[in-house]
């Protein structure tokens, strides 16, 4: 999945492409091989080829990895905010 900063970069950019510019980027992600989904690293790397991005911000993966749920006693906190919600 496409990071949030890297969206966030991506739309104004792209929104200042000419027209011919916006057509050279549909055409190459149209063309990707055999029909098959590009990874998030070659995407990426269009991005930057294409001059959609300058760079591709360095991943915090890490810190996803090391992320652990809370465990809570009783219904879940979903259904609590829900009822002090009405």
């Amino acid at each position: 999945m496409m990071t949030t900063a890297v969206f966030e970069k991506l739309v104004p950019n792209a929104q200042l492409l000419t027209p011919q510019e916006k057509q050279q980027v549909f055409d190459l992600l149209d063309g990707y091989p055999n029909g098959e989904l590009m990874t998030e690293d070659e995407f990426e790397k269009l991005l930057v080829d294409v001059g959609l991005l300058a760079s591709v911000p360095a991943r915090r993966e890490s810190s996803v990895r090391a992320w652990k749920p809370l465990v809570i006693q009783g219904e879940p906190l979903s259904e609590t905010i829900i009822k002090e919600r009405r």
